[in-house]
Formats: structure tokens, C-alpha cells, sequence
């Protein structure tokens, strides 16, 4: 009896590892097709801008040395939302039309901003609703995630620094700009701008990293095509984020870059407003 009963739980135990088994290759293969037949945003070139750009001219320049922020440029521009977002299987297809001139762009100015000799196409954004959903939602989503990072700047440099900064210390216009990932950098051009030290020291650094309020930096995007721009614009130093250090490496191994690259996952003990 005790025999029988040992095999009866043995073939139950079996029966739901099986089950379990079974849930997760569907869970995968509907994971992969999904991913396949998704929209993906392409990010066709990327460079560099320095931080100085979000603070309000008045106290901008108070130092010399400036901090700066990678960033990539995307579909954004394109004469139709949809023209720029692709499915993953396409990705060789979009980096042809663009460096063909296949892919219209809204105006001559982003053309002309756009180094073709630096393109390379990177898949992020993954999402299976409509394309013009997609891109008018990341507009303004983007916009959002600029106006966080400005804030989460301030407080973090206020903090870092002991000291209020002024009211009117960002710039009034940067709609020029999207997303949350120079929230790292803006910190610490506020920093280098109305701390009592020269924190550079004569070395040029770019970097990329979105910042919460707790001074904890986050993950980004487009990766592969900062780290181009970076060794591209011969910056001594790269911050990244401690999450994408080892993506970073593998990427600047892979394309033959000298780049010193530093991850950086910093935060303070005591919460804003505790």
C-alpha cells in the first residue's frame, strides 16, 4: 500500500513539472512571435550635446568646463509616424533606406544633422499597438520624462551640494528634447556650475543616465549608438549606468572603442524631503 501510494505522488509531482514545463515553452513561443511582429522604433544616428543647454543662460557658464549628455536620433523627424517603425526582422532594411536617403525626413535641418556615416539602426521600443499610437504617445511621453529628469536634477544637485539653487535655474525652452536619459549629466553640470570646485579637472566627459529623486541612476536606451557617438567626439571619459556597464563593455569591445567607460550607480542614504 505504502508502495502504491509513494508511485501515486511521484507520477502527481511528475504530471505538474510537466504541466509547468509546457506553460513556459507556450509562454516563450508566444513571447517570440510577439517580438517578431512587434513595432520597433530605429534609432539611426546619435551625439552629443553639452548640459549647459538645460540650464537658464544666467548661470550656465559660471565655470568653463561643461558636462555632457550622449543622446540618439530616432524616426521622430519623418515626414509619416509610421515610416519609421519597423519589425525586428527588418532591421538590415531600414539601415539600407536610410543610408540610401530612401527614408523622407520632415525637414532639411535634420538632414543636415545627421551623419550617415554614423548611422547604425538599433531596435528599441518594442510595442504591438498601431504605429501613429506609438508615436504620438512616445512624444509626449519623451516631453514627460525630460521635465522628471530636469526636477530629479535639481533636487539631487541641492542635496549633493547643501544649498537651495534658484528658482529660475533651468532653461525655459528644451523642447527641442526628449526623454530621461541626460538626467545623470544635468546633476552634475549643476553641480560643476554652482559647487565650489572645478569637478571635471580639465577632462572632457559625456555620459547618459536617467536619476530619480533619490540620486539612484537608471537604465537607458540606445546604448550601442552613445557609446559611437562618445568615442566618435573623443571624450576621455563615458558614464553609464551601473545596469547597461556590462551591455557598454561589450559593445565598445566589439567595435574596437578606446573609450574609458565608468558605470555609475550612485545614491544617498536620506530621502529627499525625510
Amino acid at each position: 500500500m505504502i508502495f502504491f501510494l509513494i508511485r501515486w505522488k511521484a507520477r502527481r509531482k511528475k504530471k505538474r513539472v510537466s504541466i509547468a514545463v509546457t506553460l513556459l515553452e507556450l509562454s516563450l513561443i508566444t513571447l517570440f512571435i510577439i517580438r517578431g511582429f512587434a513595432y520597433y522604433e530605429v534609432v539611426i544616428t546619435g551625439g552629443s550635446f553639452s548640459d549647459s543647454q538645460f540650464i537658464n543662460p544666467v548661470f550656465a557658464n559660471q565655470r568653463e568646463g561643461h558636462f555632457y549628455s550622449l543622446y540618439t536620433k530616432s524616426s521622430g523627424g519623418l515626414e509619416e509616424p509610421y515610416r519609421g517603425l519597423y519589425r525586428a526582422y527588418e532591421k538590415g532594411e531600414a539601415l539600407k533606406a536610410f543610408l540610401e536617403n530612401k527614408i523622407p525626413f520632415s525637414n532639411d535641418t535634420l538632414v543636415d544633422e545627421i551623419d550617415s556615416t554614423n548611422a547604425y539602426v538599433e531596435m528599441i521600443s518594442l510595442s504591438v499597438r498601431a504605429p501613429k499610437s506609438i508615436r504620438s504617445s512616445q512624444i509626449n511621453s519623451n516631453q514627460e520624462l525630460l521635465q522628471e529628469a530636469e526636477l530629479n536634477s535639481v533636487l539631487v544637485a541641492e542635496v549633493l551640494l547643501g544649498k537651495q539653487l534658484p528658482e529660475d535655474v533651468l532653461a525655459i525652452d528644451t523642447s527641442t528634447f526628449g526623454g530621461g536619459s541626460a538626467g545623470l549629466m544635468l546633476a552634475l553640470e549643476l553641480i560643476q556650475q554652482f559647487g565650489d570646485h572645478d569637478i571635471l579637472k580639465g577632462y572632457s566627459i559625456c555620459g547618459t543616465g536617467t536619476i530619480n529623486k533619490n540620486g539612484e541612476v537608471g537604465s537607458i536606451g540606445g546604448l550601442r549608438m552613445k557609446l559611437l557617438s562618445a568615442e566618435k567626439d573623443k571624450f576621455d571619459y563615458c558614464f553609464v549606468p551601473q545596469k547597461d556597464y556590462r551591455a557598454a563593455l561589450r559593445y565598445a569591445k566589439e567595435g574596437h572603442l578606446s573609450i574609458h567607460i565608468i558605470p555609475v550607480s550612485a545614491s544617498y542614504n536620506s530621502k529627499v524631503g525625510d
